[in-house]
């Protein structure tokens, strides 16, 4: 059997991954539209007898029936004669690749905003999915100390980690966002306004509430950015206001959601024979609330990865849906977030109550991670007192706590639940009560719930 794999980031590398894990012995051939290196990002001690993907020589992929491709994009889809369209970049050659079974994880790429002067020069996608040219563009904009004012439109997860990494570089970094806080679909106000203020610290300046109506320049390049009537200075401008699926190719082909996401069942098989997908172009079922959303999380295509390739290979695995959880570290803050907040809660108009509650490590830590304060923000149903998501954040890494949160929203627990779960205590390493089982008593009491 031959299974073929569009896209080898996050999702398509995990494909291949679980293949092998699986000693399946089939014959894989896996085509990224990017450099292999930016796609899969390949570790730095590469051997013979590495074990995984990312630390496979091509003789250790060889062993293992694997050929994998770079700067080399599906185009064409032939479902009836089981073949799909492939062209070089690099040339601008074309073949047809037979498969027994396709994986498609081509990814998402940068929201073009339908505004006057995004033909500008100097305007780039951020994140992932450059091709080579744009690559080589934003490493020139580093280089460039002519290049000052960058503008970054959009605060979520990349563009917050675009503006940190450039302001390691001397640039002066504008944020422009159109809610009222940044990571607003991750963090409340409570949480996000520290980062925010971390931000302000290092020089950043935040234009939000604002959406971006025009991009101006000299008939060439860019240098402003209109934004509800102001005009800010951009010597580059750098778009991270959301993503696309990238399937514009497949319309007609294989059926797809309004918004261009490819429809999939819990299997993450397509309406078409033989055909799955998974990643930043298919939607997953959001545990909190049940409803079939995108969430372009590389945990999330790992799972669905898995799946796909379980079933394809004839077992029959479901995916049980996402809790969206995730985590980072930015602007010296740890933070991590699941299931539902705020934004989202006013978004889909579910019912939800909050509490919030502040917690010291220990002061007995012995480094910086001593006495510092964390913050909790526990959410739950006001009417079965179900958990349906929390976010925490401190100078201290306590990310992990979130897990907890994702597992009880996965298994329906309540705060009664996590109120009597039994969290370990050991001195000198813990607080002699989890913030957990402290954010459930809170809420209990607030709920008039004895304890």
């Amino acid at each position: 059997m031959k299974i073929v794999i569009i896209g080898l980031a996050q999702g398509g590398s995990q494909a291949v991954q679980t293949l092998i894990d699986a000693g399946s012995n089939v014959e894989v051939a896996g085509f990224d539209a990017a450099d292999l290196a930016q796609a899969i990002h390949w570790s730095a001690t590469r051997s013979d007898d590495a074990e995984t993907v990312f630390a496979m020589t091509p003789s250790a992929l060889a062993r293992h029936h694997v050929q994998l491709t770079g700067q080399a994009q599906a185009v064409q889809l032939d479902p009836d004669g089981h073949r799909v369209l492939i062209k070089s970049l690099t040339s601008g050659d074309t073949h047809w690749e037979q498969y027994d079974k396709l994986i498609f994880s081509p990814g998402s790429r940068a929201l073009q905003l339908p505004i006057p002067g995004t033909d500008l020069q100097g305007i780039l996608p951020a994140g992932h999915g450059l091709s080579m040219q744009q690559i080589q563009d934003y490493k020139a904009m580093i280089m460039n100390p002519e290049i000052q004012n960058v503008v970054i439109v959009g605060g979520g997860y990349v563009g917050f980690m675009s503006a940190e990494s450039l302001i390691q570089v001397g640039k002066h970094i504008t944020i422009i966002d159109h809610n009222s806080r940044l990571l607003a679909k991750y963090l409340d106000e409570e949480l996000a306004q520290k980062l925010s203020d971390a931000m302000i610290d290092k020089g950043v300046d935040l234009v939000l509430n604002s959406e971006v109506t025009a991009f101006e320049g000299d008939g060439q390049r860019v240098n402003t950015v209109v934004a509800d009537g102001q005009h800010v200075a951009a010597d580059f401008v750098l778009m991270s206001a959301g993503t696309s699926p990238n399937t514009e190719w497949l319309q007609g082909v294989v059926p797809l959601t309004e918004d261009g996401y490819i429809k999939t069942d819990s299997r993450q098989q397509t309406q078409v024979a033989d055909v799955y997908a998974i990643g930043d172009v298919t939607k997953t079922q959001y545990a909190a609330t049940g409803k079939k959303i995108s969430l372009a999380l590389a945990s999330v295509a790992h799972h669905q990865a898995k799946i796909a390739v379980h079933n394809l290979l004839g077992e029959q695995h479901l995916l049980g849906g996402s809790q969206g959880a995730s985590g980072l570290k930015l602007a010296g803050y740890y933070f991590a977030s699941t299931g539902i907040n705020q934004y989202l809660a006013d978004f889909w108009q579910v019912p939800v109550r909050s509490t919030f509650v502040t917690q010291s490590t220990l002061s007995t830590l012995g480094d910086e991670a001593a006495g510092v304060p964390v913050y909790f923000k526990l959410y739950y149903s006001p009417k079965t007192l179900e958990i349906l998501g929390g976010q925490i954040l401190s100078t201290a890494d306590q990310t992990q706590q979130i897990n907890t949160i994702s597992l009880a929203i996965k298994l329906h627990a309540t705060l009664r639940d996590l109120a009597d779960t039994d969290f370990f205590f050991q001195a000198d390493l813990t607080n002699y009560w989890n913030i957990i089982a402290v954010a459930a008593d809170h809420a209990l009491t607030e709920n008039g719930v004895s304890q």
